[in-house]
């Protein structure tokens, strides 16, 4: 007789406490999953002030809001506990299934499961609650009730929840909290929901181990245009913030935005405050809504004769914005949270921001000048491009791959995922990464001097850049609308430059091409940058290289040979091989995009032409320039 497998049945908190990742990413998640139920008591217009601190290993949240419920859960599987115990021990258990006494409003959580898992995935936590005049407390550990609801104090004036919680490290191991995201969420949460006041107070270690300490305050009266005024920083608006908040039966919907001189846009969304990052139907309905505006103002006042003059993307070149949705009952595609699939709220976020932005541009002649003339000189370079694209391509320049460039050093290998590229800086230094390589797996291309500065610099501008069409005939993978990712030849970009100023200014050209241009192959994690070694220290036959002038001195040199390398050139190919580009010992950085938010400030500061925001840049960061 065959013996049949027997069926486990894991109930709480050892369901959660064993597939933690099913409900929490990480150690920032868990944070905020309190923390966004002190914000739905801020949108249920009970809660004006949210207060959070990490010190050490414990978190603490707390809202002056009207505090969980403490009478008697009435459903008789739960008898002997409290409305506060149930939502802290009961997966799908909580306030948001819009029952007669839940939340009205909209909020970020769909499933109750938030704080129940918060706690699963806690070595202990204690719950005090203000209400009814009294102060009550709740202590858990590792999920489990140690300390039913008491009464610790009488006779207060005050409302609210506070929860203390430490995470436990069975589960978590030694990961650490992501300070600089925190800081972000925090601000963020701030700015979306206008007059809420959130004091941020940090004492502990970063994830790499250094002690931090801060303290700040976020409040924002006139919120998303606040928010579009932190994220043009470093930009150079041609119009003032345009910004409108408007409820509707079952939605809110907020849009910010402006329009700078770049080429860019970048329309950051959210629903309920959650980022979709994927965007959705908000994002459409807004794209949709700004081309109809334009298109209509434009054919009314004669800047253009018919509508086909102008396409929905050149009414949104250079537009930096950010639009917020708060929706009963959202809809997402998907297992996450990313992006939003709600037809009525595409149509209604595209009616309210056709409406709004029409009577902005009817309201000041000069401003609506500024906005559609930047709409047709992004139409005009927008056909100059298809143009440089199609002459491109009956050249068999950008994707054909029989128009190769003449200085591509190619592998013999036919396989991507075994394949990669070194973009060199120079001549002398691919003459000898030439030599060095692995011609099985390893192809050279040297680019001379600096590509273009594609921050300032239109599509049209870019294709006529004989440097960046080198990259692309080796690449294969197209550009803008013709990018196709799975035509990529090599699936390990590396490039390579000296270890000085110079250097380091062609790695900030080439990241900017690729983050502007070929952002999926960032997303794919295809591009690198390869570290040559600053210094090489001779002992007699023993050779050993520095890659940071730390490193050399924390060496013991004393007799021994110290060379600095000015430039990739100066090393044989030996040398290059064994510290540059031998898989088994070189060093790679892996380019990665973690928050759109804080990389696109990052390239608009460093390669635009806002100067004076660039030096205050590099005067604030001097210490962390130096210390790379």
């Amino acid at each position: 007789m065959t013996q049949q497998a027997q069926i486990s049945v894991l109930k709480f908190p050892e369901s959660v406490r064993k597939r933690k990742e099913m409900y929490l990413t990480d150690k920032n998640h868990a944070v905020f999953e309190i923390v966004d139920n002190a914000i739905d008591e801020f949108s249920a217009g009970y809660c004006t002030a949210i207060a959070v601190a990490i010190v050490d290993d414990q978190v603490i949240v707390e809202d002056n809001g009207r505090g969980i419920p403490v009478t008697p859960h009435t459903d008789p599987e739960y008898k002997g506990l409290s409305q506060a115990e149930v939502a802290y021990t009961v997966l799908h258990a909580g306030g948001k299934f819009g029952q007669k006494d839940g939340y009205q409003t909209a909020t970020g959580g769909l499933h109750g499961v938030g704080a129940a898992c918060v706690n699963a995935v806690s070595d202990n936590m204690q719950l005090y609650i203000y209400t009814g005049g009294n102060k009550y407390e709740i202590d858990f550990e590792k999920g489990h009730i140690v300390e039913n609801l008491k009464v610790v104090e009488e006779g207060l004036d005050k409302t609210g929840t506070t929860v203390h919680f430490v995470l436990d490290d069975e589960i978590w191991g030694d990961e650490h909290f992501d300070l600089k995201k925190i800081r972000k969420r925090v601000r963020q949460l701030a700015y979306l929901n206008p007059g809420l006041l959130i004091y941020l107070y940090l004492d502990t270690e970063d994830k790499d181990g250094k002690r931090v300490k801060v303290e700040e305050t976020h409040q924002y009266e006139e919120g998303l245009k606040s928010y579009v005024e932190k994220l043009l920083k470093g930009k150079n608006p041609v119009s003032d913030i345009a910004s409108c908040m408007t409820e509707l039966e079952d939605m809110e919907v907020h849009l910010a935005f402006a329009y700078t001189d770049g080429y860019s846009q970048d329309i950051y969304t959210f629903c309920n405050n959650i980022a979709t990052e994927a965007g959705g139907d908000h994002l459409t309905g807004f794209r949709m809504g700004v081309a109809r505006a334009v298109e209509k103002y434009a054919l009314e006042n004669g800047f253009i004769k018919e509508s086909s003059e102008i396409e929905s993307d050149d009414t949104r070149e250079g537009i930096i914005g950010v639009v917020s949705i708060k929706v009963k009952e959202p809809k997402f595609e998907g297992q996450g949270k990313s992006k939003i699939k709600m037809n009525n709220v595409r149509t209604v976020v595209r009616n309210v921001t056709e409406e709004f932005f029409l009577d902005y541009l009817n309201q000041d002649t000069e401003r609506a000048k500024a906005i559609i003339n930047k709409v047709l000189v992004a139409a005009k370079a927008r056909k100059a491009a298809k143009k440089a694209r199609d002459t491109a391509r009956s050249k068999q320049a950008i994707l054909d791959t029989s128009g190769l460039p003449g200085k591509l050093a190619d592998c013999q290998s036919k396989k991507p995922e075994e394949c990669e590229i070194f973009i060199v800086e120079g001549d002398s230094a691919a003459g000898s990464a030439k030599q060095a390589r692995d011609r099985r797996t390893q192809a050279i291309l040297p680019v001379f001097g600096k590509i273009l500065n594609v921050e300032k610099s239109r599509i049209d501008t870019v294709l006529k850049s004989e440097k960046i069409q080198d990259v692309l005939k080796a690449l294969r993978c197209g550009i803008s609308d013709t990018f196709d990712i799975k035509k990529l030849r090599y699936h390990k970009i590396i490039i390579m430059s000296d270890a000085d100023v110079d250097g380091a200014h062609i790695q900030c050209l080439n990241m900017t091409l690729f983050y502007r241009y070929l952002r999926p192959i960032i997303e794919a994690g295809h591009l690198y940058m390869a570290v040559p070694p600053l210094y090489k220290v001779a002992k007699g036959k023993n050779v050993t290289y520095c890659y940071s002038d730390s490193e050399l001195e924390a060496m013991d040199t004393e007799g021994a040979f110290v060379q600095r390398y000015k430039g990739l050139g100066e090393m044989n190919p030996g040398q290059l091989w064994e510290t540059t580009m031998n898989p088994e010992t070189r060093k790679l950085v892996q380019i990665t995009i973690e928050d759109l938010e804080t990389a696109e400030e990052y390239f608009s500061l460093c390669m635009g032409n806002d100067i004076e925001s660039r030096r205050n840049f590099i005067v604030e960061n001097a210490e962390y320039f130096t210390a790379s």
